[in-house]
């Protein structure tokens, strides 16, 4: 029986106590291994400064822009998917953002949490995991449309 190949984890931003990741669980980029959680917040990362381009600024400073989005996710600890959500909820709501240092702001705006607090929690419900010893289930409440649902029941 050969051993396990092990691989490094690329992003510089690892959480995890060790950067080796088995091989087999690893998310290839094209030469480089990510586990599976820095690959989802790396690319979140790039989404995020994605969307601020597209939306406030065509042409800003990468390295301060960078350096500011670093600052709240790893700094503040503020997880980058409610930059994210707070960057798309600010460009869907035309929330001004004339420079890259209000995001600090946007992150504040209790109208931004309040809204993000409700978006997990609906996740959350629609959400139901069943475990078992041998598998899991995932259910997701299908929505309907009928005559109760006008009604509200």
């Amino acid at each position: 029986m050969s051993k396990p190949k092990m691989v490094k984890c690329r992003y510089s931003h690892c959480k995890h106590e060790s950067k080796d990741v088995l091989k087999d669980e690893a998310v290839s980029d094209g030469k480089s291994y990510y586990h599976k959680d820095c690959y989802i917040e790396k690319e979140t990362l790039k989404e995020c400064i994605d969307v601020y381009v597209k939306n406030f600024e065509s042409d800003p400073i990468f390295t301060q822009l960078r350096s500011v989005i670093n600052d709240i996710v790893y700094n503040k600890g503020n997880e980058a998917d409610f930059l994210l959500f707070a960057l798309k909820y600010s460009a869907s709501h035309k929330i001004p953002l004339r420079h890259i240092p209000g995001l600090y702001y946007i992150i504040k705006d209790n109208n931004i949490i309040k809204a993000w607090e409700k978006e997990k929690s609906l996740a959350a419900r629609d959400k139901v995991v069943v475990s078992n010893t041998n598998a899991e289930y995932t259910y997701v409440q299908r929505k309907t449309k009928g005559f109760a649902d006008i009604l509200g029941g």
